[in-house]
């Protein structure tokens, strides 16, 4: 007879920590995108707002990836917006590269959308199966 494995608890706790990869990865290429003069896609400044559009998406889904990883909503959306403010702050020091607010404001946007869309889509996954979300 063998009791319960010792080593389960931390294993459970470093495979949690994993799911936050996705999230650190994409937050890893927004910086690097950030430090460059001349950003893949900079060609698209020909398409009115086509940057704040790029800056929605790109922290839309940020806080998407922190939601999947079971971050609450409205944290998810503070962590992306921080990482947004970080963003311009960081551009402030890369040669050709200037913060603006509106940038924040985009990535805030974005954030709350995707968000709320996604919890839109929990609650309604649920319901439909006749559960309360959890």
């Amino acid at each position: 007879m063998t009791g319960p494995d010792p080593v389960a608890p931390a294993r459970r706790r470093s495979l949690r920590s994993l799911r936050f990869v996705p999230a650190l990865l994409w937050a890893a290429g927004i910086w690097w995108l950030s430090s460059q003069s001349d950003p893949p896609g900079s060609g698209l400044a020909l398409v009115p707002h086509a940057d704040k559009l790029a800056h929605a998406g790109l922290f839309g889904t940020l806080a998407l990836l922190l939601w999947a990883a079971h971050v609450r909503p409205w944290l998810a959306v503070a962590l992306a917006t921080g990482w947004g403010i970080v963003d311009e702050v960081h551009q402030a020091f890369v040669p050709g590269r200037t913060p603006e607010l509106l940038d924040v404001v985009a990535d805030a946007t974005g954030a709350v959308v995707a968000v709320a869309l996604a919890e839109a889509v929990r609650v309604r996954w649920f319901a439909d199966r006749g559960r309360t979300p959890g």
